[in-house]
């Protein structure tokens, strides 16, 4: 059964068991998992060539400016080699809910989905370390292109219910807020964690399944806040 429990469409209810293996889910799978058992080989093998390679994969907002670009994807593949638990999270929720959202994307807009979310996790979490914190702190993992799935998830089938352990009925829409307030409650016990990563995924995500800056959508974003404005008077 996915780590999420049971699924189910307002349509039709069923139980899934783990969903098959789509082609971008397994080669993202496998590049993660790759790189994360060669990191840690080197990291036995030769403690100065691994922290020399893991710092050079990871997000340091400050290296960006000096043209280090490529860290801004390469830390969507580097998780803490000395834990297990970062990976295996990031990797059971996209398998849980990347498969889905896979198939209604196809292979091409999926992978590209996943790497501009990934890419928006890097420039906002980069962009909040210039105003708000340290840009000499490095970020790594996987968190904001998997979240950049979830909202995908969330928008394509925004009434889908999950059924998450110990928890009530969830339904598709409401996936992002519940991910940003686990994220706020994790911040707030450990500062050090990278939620500006996360809300880029989050947003990236969005801007490329809504493209907001179209006049239509515009038009009804703006229609539905005067109906909403009107309700509450």
């Amino acid at each position: 059964m996915s780590p999420f429990g049971r699924l189910r469409w307002s349509s039709t209810p069923h139980r899934i068991a783990w969903s098959r293996f789509t082609p971008g889910v397994t080669l993202i799978l496998i590049l993660n998992v790759a790189v994360h058992l060669a990191f840690f080989g080197i990291r036995l093998a030769d403690r100065e060539s691994f922290e020399s390679l893991f710092l050079g994969a990871a997000l340091i907002p400050d290296r960006l400016v000096t043209g280090e670009v490529w860290r801004i994807v390469t830390m969507m593949f580097v998780h803490d080699p000395g834990s297990v638990f970062h990976l295996l999270m990031n990797m059971l929720l996209l398998y849980s809910l990347g498969p889905w959202v896979e198939r209604a994307m196809t292979l091409r807009p999926f992978l590209a989905l996943y790497l501009v979310a990934g890419v928006s996790g890097s420039l906002l979490y980069s962009a909040w370390a210039f105003v708000f914190s340290d840009p000499a702190s490095p970020a790594i993992g996987a968190s904001g292109a998997v979240l950049g799935v979830m909202a995908a998830f969330s928008l394509l089938f925004p009434d889908a219910q999950l059924r998450l352990w110990f928890l009530a009925p969830l339904r598709g829409r409401s996936l992002i807020v519940v991910a940003l307030a686990i994220d706020v409650i994790a911040w707030l016990s450990d500062p050090h964690i990278a939620i500006a990563a996360h809300a880029g995924g989050i947003l990236g995500a969005f801007a490329l399944l809504r493209r907001p800056w179209r006049r239509a959508w515009r038009q009804r974003f703006r229609w539905r806040i005067e109906r909403l404005l009107r309700g509450a008077r």
